[in-house]
């Protein structure tokens, strides 16, 4: 019974917000839903047997059994995105536009080396396996801090250009607390 309760508690802003985008968008709310779950299913493919899976307010929340390795990490990261990807090429193939929009527009910004996307995951592994750990920790922070802030400045252009378009914001602002770019990152 309490599984249950906790399952829906933390199911319930994905559905609000699945519910608020078929409400403003309509339809294309559906294959908007089709490339996270494909995301989603690409790194759940690639851990399955490895990893326990939580719902969690953004989707679903990975937990390794094992710390992973670095390659491991970098594997799994790549995963979702190129699932993403397949499924463009197939949804190109069957004339489908909105699905393939979807597709690359979830895989090419989940590939921005910021700490919470997968590109920072990868970004992150790259350099540990190619440089010291402080190097590595160092260079990260200040190349994810240089996309954070093109980030930030294209989405303030886009709010002053039209007026009322929010862009990244309230997206960057939720990466900001856990990104280790204003508290230390600290790798366990």
């Amino acid at each position: 019974m309490k599984r249950s309760i906790r399952f829906l508690l933390a199911a319930f802003p994905v559905t609000i917000l699945f519910f608020g985008l078929i409400w403003v968008y309509g339809r294309l709310a559906f294959p908007l839903f089709c490339a996270l779950f494909i995301h989603e299913l690409g790194h759940f493919c690639f851990l399955c047997g490895r990893a326990n899976f939580r719902p969690s307010a953004s989707g679903l929340l990975i937990c390794p059994q094992a710390r992973l390795s670095y390659k491991e990490e970098l594997a799994a990261a790549l995963a979702g995105p190129l699932f993403n990807l397949l499924c463009a090429l197939f949804s190109f193939l069957l004339s489908i536009p909105p699905l393939f929009f979807f597709n690359v527009a979830y895989a090419l910004c989940n590939l921005l080396p910021l700490p919470r996307l997968d590109g920072g995951r990868v970004l992150d592994c790259l350099l540990h396996l190619s440089f010291s750990p402080s190097l590595a920790d160092e260079i990260f922070r200040s190349v994810s801090f240089v996309f954070f802030a093109l980030c930030l400045f294209t989405s303030f252009w886009f709010l002053l250009a039209d007026g009322w378009y929010l862009g990244l914001l309230p997206f960057l602002i939720s990466l900001l607390p856990q990104s280790g770019m204003i508290f230390e990152k600290k790798r366990g």
